[in-house]
C-alpha cells in the first residue's frame, strides 16, 4: 500500500516545531531506531500524531523503548496539526537562508534546498502536506543530499529535514 491511501500515516513532530518526520505505519516508526524507538533515541522531546490530526501517545517498556502507539483522548484537531507543519516549514527555510555555507557543501545553492520547502498553501489538505515529507514521495532529482544520511532512500525534502533541521 502507499502512504499516500489507505490508513492514517504517522507523524513525529519535535515539541518546538523544528522537526517533522512521516512514516507510513506504526511498524515503520519503531524500525526507526533514530528517531525514539531504540537504542539510538532521539535527543530531543517528539510529538506524536496520526495524518488525520489524532494525538498519539507511546507505550513504553521497562527500558523506556516505544512498543506501539495509541490514540489518546484529545480531541481530533488536524488544524492544529496542519498550523505546526507550516511552523516546522518555517523554521526549515530560516535555517538554510541562515547557514548558506551548509548548502555550499552540498553543491548547491540556498534557493535550491529552499525550493524544498514551499510554504504550505492553506488551501492543501493535511495529508497532502504530510505526504510530501514522507519517504514515498516521489524522488526528484539526485543531488549531493543522497547518500548523506545513510540508508535513507527518502525524497529531497525527506533528506533535506534530516540535514537542516
Amino acid at each position: 500500500m502507499s502512504v499516500g491511501q489507505g490508513d492514517p500515516m504517522i507523524v513525529a513532530i519535535g515539541s518546538q516545531n523544528t522537526f517533522l518526520h512521516v512514516y507510513k505505519d506504526e511498524h515503520e516508526l519503531l524500525q526507526d531506531d533514530d528517531i525514539g524507538a531504540g537504542a539510538g533515541e532521539s535527543r530531543f522531546p517528539l510529538e506524536f500524531f496520526d495524518s488525520d490530526g489524532h494525538r498519539l501517545a507511546g507505550v513504553y517498556d521497562g527500558r523506556w523503548h516505544m512498543l506501539r502507539l495509541m490514540r489518546t483522548a484529545d480531541p481530533h484537531r488536524p488544524e492544529v496539526l496542519q498550523r505546526r507543519v507550516q511552523q516546522v516549514v518555517e523554521h526549515l527555510r530560516t535555517s538554510i537562508k541562515a547557514h548558506p555555507e551548509d548548502v555550499k557543501l552540498f553543491g548547491m545553492t540556498v534557493q535550491e534546498v529552499l525550493d524544498f520547502f514551499p510554504l504550505p498553501d492553506e488551501s492543501q489538505d493535511l495529508r497532502t502536506s504530510l505526504l510530501a515529507f514522507s519517504s514515498d514521495e516521489p524522488h526528484h532529482s539526485r543531488s549531493a543530499l543522497h547518500g548523506f544520511v545513510e540508508n535513507d532512500s527518502g525524497s529531497m525534502r525527506h533528506i533535506a529535514t534530516h540535514i537542516f533541521g
